[in-house]
């Protein structure tokens, strides 16, 4: 149940921003009290940074607005090149020394200057009287998370957290799945312009990284193939007929940017699997708006050779149905893992400290 004050889970991606609210019923259990999305200007974020934040802002606004989302108090994410998630070993020391050896020892794992990174940690479980330490390291660039609240504080709204989004994405699953034994699952979520990877095994995660890459480049493939605007393309990529297309020429443009999609994916697959020859993959947990797209599921268990389940981040959360409908609940579930991950992240049993806790 909720420690605290309710939080609003708010996932700013490259086209589209999420808002999330849970609240707890009597029994306990998770309750939908507000939820929505709105659809971003193109451009207005790039490669997951912030251009133009007028529109940004405006589009935060209007959802909370549109949405009769009351509460102030936020928690967002970071994902690609501006954070950093990593599992490290450090040697033992007491508990008021680990933060300074934490801080020693992320300089050699963080892709940008220590002295322009927030740093945070957890620690993770360690046999007793063991002589090293398994943490799971959170660096996050000082720019951006700046940026992201200056554009949150701007929309009135109050941030309290900021989250690593690969880590929401874990902390959906776990209230949404039970943990077997000896399982390795990966949760893939598949963006706009970002693909969020969290590999866990044992219910842990072992594994964390992102990259560029999502719809955002498929919608561009279809743009330059047909000479149409951002628009037109983003409706022909929702299966949705708009022009009068060649189907040979779409599905051609189609499967490129798939398989690029997905060789970005098992490209760390691989890098999972050169750190851990002894563990395999045993199913791949799909969800963003890449998961929607017609056929790509199945395209992925092909090429991959691995089970791909699609995601349900509501699936154990109640609603009122007078409220939301269950087509419309059903349209945003896919979209909504990170933002569902963040509006939990007071309430999960096991809690990664935050990246920066305002």
């Amino acid at each position: 149940m909720f420690t605290g004050d309710e939080i609003v889970g708010l996932d700013i991606g490259s086209s589209c921003i999420k808002a999330v609210q849970l609240t707890n019923n009597q029994q306990g259990f998770f309750l939908i009290k507000s939820v929505g999305l709105e659809n971003l200007p193109p451009l207005a974020i790039q490669q997951e940074e912030i251009v133009y934040t007028e529109p940004v802002v405006n589009v935060i606004k209007h959802l909370f607005q549109k949405y009769k989302i009351k509460c102030k108090k936020v928690a967002l994410s970071l994902t690609g090149p501006s954070v950093c998630v990593k599992k490290i070993s450090i040697p033992a020391a007491p508990a008021d020394e680990l933060a300074d050896m934490v801080r020693w020892e992320a300089d050699q794992y963080l892709p940008f200057a220590l002295d322009d990174a927030y740093i945070d940690f957890q620690l993770l479980s360690t046999p007793p009287a063991a002589k090293r330490l398994n943490v799971l390291l959170v660096g996050a660039k000082k720019e951006r998370v700046k940026k992201l609240i200056q554009v949150v504080q701007e929309a009135g709204l109050k941030p309290v957290i900021i989250d690593s989004g690969a880590l929401a994405l874990e902390n959906q699953y776990e209230t949404n799945h039970s943990i077997a034994k000896n399982n390795v699952v990966a949760l893939v979520d598949i963006g706009a312009g970002i693909i969020n990877v969290n590999i866990l095994v044992d219910g842990s995660s072992v594994f964390v990284s992102a990259v560029l890459g999502g719809g955002n480049d498929l919608t561009q493939a279809i743009q330059e193939e047909f000479n149409i605007d951002h628009e037109q393309a983003e409706r022909i990529k929702q299966g949705k007929r708009v022009i009068d297309v060649e189907l040979p020429r779409l599905r051609k443009v189609v499967q490129q940017s798939s398989a690029q999609i997905v060789d970005q994916i098992e490209s760390l697959f691989n890098c999972f699997s050169a750190n851990n020859s002894a563990k395999t993959i045993d199913v791949v947990m799909l969800s963003g708006g890449g998961a929607t797209l017609r056929g790509f599921a199945n395209f992925l268990a092909r090429r991959l050779n691995l089970p791909v389940k699609l995601s349900n981040p509501l699936k154990e959360i109640n609603w009122d149905r007078k409220t939301y409908s269950v087509p419309e609940i059903n349209r945003m579930a896919p979209l909504l893992a990170i933002g569902v991950g963040l509006a939990m992240r007071r309430a999960a049993d096991k809690i990664y400290r935050p990246v920066v806790n305002i």
